[in-house]
């Protein structure tokens, strides 16, 4: 397993191989797009494992289910491993709910809480906009929804939501109480909770906090511009300045602001862990030289950044070609034509074309230029499987069997298939629950 590993790292670039073999101390390791950061982090693990490290001393945290696998596997792979016990790579959000799992009591829940999403979210805050007499439509419940999950992003309470313009009118003092009451009742945490609540328990329970502190003796952030300020509260509890944190990220491709993402995180770093050394993964080897010169002279007009430049060894590839458009219209006419002149010039198919855009809104223009074309096209936009109504109605019925205490399942299950219950029944079962502090399947006749 060592030589294998040892082997491994002679594939590296210098700058890779200085990062994976970095002792003790915290790390920031900036890395622009194409630079092989996986495979520092991967091969980081391995390192760390092979040369003694206990695997439930390591932790490693990214943002989406498919990164954390893939990261699981490709360390299993340079390990020759099927397994490794107590190793723990994974999202933020999974190891939250891991995490209150064990520690749900700290906060008034039991073990076998409901995890909301937006939708259920949703349902919660229209009872208690409704119990505040709100009368806000469907729109305005969302942005409230939205609010409370911006403050807890940042780290706040629901109570401390800043109102949105539907419902400006309305104390977030008295709709974020409300609304967790009803949260609860229902035994059930939303996605912020999942951050917001352990970073809560560790601040206040320094012993818990201390424990997790020993355990997780090395701990790796990927993508770590896209923390938000609650995520890295929650961070900082268990892997404090003198820590041998080990954080990936991009300063200049920090793109989720609108979902709560700090670049400042990123950007402080080497000032809130003074220790900490500055690596920077230039080499790139994903895109072409034309590309990176483009890239390097778009960001370099940023004056907030860390600072990079990044290069490669691919030679320069072929030119990028810029088409500005008086309007949406016309944009969708170029590229409509340049796709018709590669398939009727250069022998390729329509499927053999990509168009990318910023938002699905903006594919309209788009399309009817195509279908007047006769360009044939499908769009993906990409639809959960989960989101389909047959999947959350058999989900619902789950979801009751696991915590009857659950309100929005209740309301889903108690409709499929019909029985007669209407709003009004539903509304008059609420009431006579709420004035016994129950959830609805316990107050139902």
């Amino acid at each position: 397993m060592s030589a294998g590993a040892a082997l491994e790292l002679d594939s590296l670039n210098a700058i890779q191989r200085d990062a994976v073999l970095h002792d003790e101390g915290p790390l920031l390791l900036l890395a622009g797009a194409g630079s092989g950061k996986t495979r520092v982090v991967t091969h980081r693990i391995a390192r760390l494992l092979i040369e003694g490290a206990a695997p439930d001393s390591v932790l490693a945290l990214t943002f989406t289910n498919r990164a954390a696998r893939e990261m699981r596997e490709r360390v299993f792979a340079l390990l020759g491993a099927d397994d490794l016990p107590g190793l723990t790579i994974s999202t933020f959000h999974s190891l939250g709910a891991r995490f209150l799992r064990q520690h749900a009591t700290a906060v008034g829940r039991t073990r076998a809480f409901t995890i909301y999403d937006d939708d259920d979210q949703s349902a919660v805050l229209r009872e208690a906009l409704a119990d505040l007499n709100a009368g806000l439509t469907a729109k305005g419940v969302r942005a409230w929804r939205r609010a409370i999950d911006q403050a807890k992003n940042a780290g706040l309470d629901a109570r401390e939501a800043t109102p949105p313009s539907e419902g400006a009118f309305l104390d977030p003092a008295e709709v974020g109480a409300r609304y967790e009451l009803l949260m609860e009742r229902a035994d059930a945490f939303d996605f912020g909770d999942l951050i917001l609540r352990p970073a809560q328990i560790l601040t206040e329970v320094q012993s818990l906090a201390e424990r997790y502190r020993e355990r997780w003796r090395w701990v790796l952030v990927d993508e770590f511009q896209d923390t938000n300020r609650a995520q890295y509260a929650w961070l900082r509890t268990f892997a404090p300045p003198d820590s041998n944190l080990f954080v990936v990220g991009d300063d200049d491709q920090s793109i989720y602001g609108w979902r709560g993402a700090e670049v400042e995180n990123i950007l402080q770093f080497p000032h809130e862990y003074p220790r900490a050394r500055v690596v920077r993964l230039e080499q790139n080897y994903r895109s072409d030289g034309h590309i990176l010169r483009a890239a390097n002279g778009v960001i370099a007009h940023n004056d907030r950044r860390l600072g990079k430049d990044l290069w490669t060894e691919r030679g320069e590839g072929t030119r990028i070609e810029l088409y500005e458009g008086h309007d949406a219209r016309a944009e969708a006419r170029w590229v409509a034509e340049r796709i018709a002149g590669l398939c009727r010039d250069e022998g390729y198919a329509p499927g053999d074309v990509a168009v990318l855009m910023r938002a699905n809104h903006l594919s309209l223009d788009l399309e009817e230029t195509l279908t007047r074309a006769g360009l044939r096209y499908a769009v993906v936009r990409g639809r959960s499987f989960y989101d389909r109504a047959e999947v959350r109605d058999a989900i619902a019925y789950v979801r009751l069997l696991v915590n009857p205490n659950d309100d929005v399942a209740f309301r889903r299950a108690i409709g499929v298939p019909t029985r007669g219950v209407g709003k009004t029944s539903l509304a008059r079962l609420a009431e006579f629950a709420d004035g016994r502090d129950q959830s609805a399947l316990a107050a139902a006749p």
